[in-house]
């Protein structure tokens, strides 16, 4: 199995945000509340920039502001993220780089990595790559267990999670 070429109109930040919402292993996240900021240095003003509200207890994405503190700003390019969340680019290098700047204290800066759960097509290989990853990229994380057909599926479409009143 093999994933497709992204084209250009698949960087989409409020796609991005959403399914980044969804995968956040929020039992890696601090007890208390705290405030992501992403900002998309490329994106169009009004998709420059999404909160991520979390704790232990679950993830809100906001597409205001929501008026609290932000712990931890991810600053980066639509492209960029959208490559990292899809298992082609490393989250570890791209912070290195600079391509992806965290801004806040230190302790979140180290933990945000942890947080991420990347999309749940990163282990598979790019078709490009003729089905094989290279062993520079490898994929983060495993894909989650699908739910049983009993367990209610919280992210099926219809079913509201978070905020996401613009």
């Amino acid at each position: 199995m093999a994933r497709g070429r992204l084209e250009d109109d698949d960087f989409d930040p409020d796609l991005l945000m959403w399914d980044i919402r969804r995968r956040i292993a929020v039992e890696k996240l601090p007890p208390e509340r705290i405030c992501l900021c992403f900002a998309f240095t490329n994106a169009p003003q009004e998709k420059a920039s999404y909160w991520l509200l979390g704790s232990s207890d679950g993830v809100e994405l906001c597409v205001t502001d929501p008026g609290h503190d932000v712990d931890l700003f991810i600053t980066t390019d639509v492209r960029t993220m959208t490559r990292v969340w899809n298992g082609d680019l490393p989250l570890a290098e791209k912070i290195e780089d600079g391509s992806i700047d965290l801004h806040g204290q230190t302790s979140l800066r180290r933990k945000f990595p942890s947080w991420l759960q990347l999309g749940i097509f990163a282990h598979v290989a790019p078709a490009v790559d003729g089905g094989m990853r290279r062993e520079s990229e490898p994929p983060a994380i495993s894909p989650p267990p699908a739910p049983s057909p009993e367990e209610p599926n919280p992210d099926r479409p219809g079913r509201r999670q978070g905020s996401a009143a613009r």
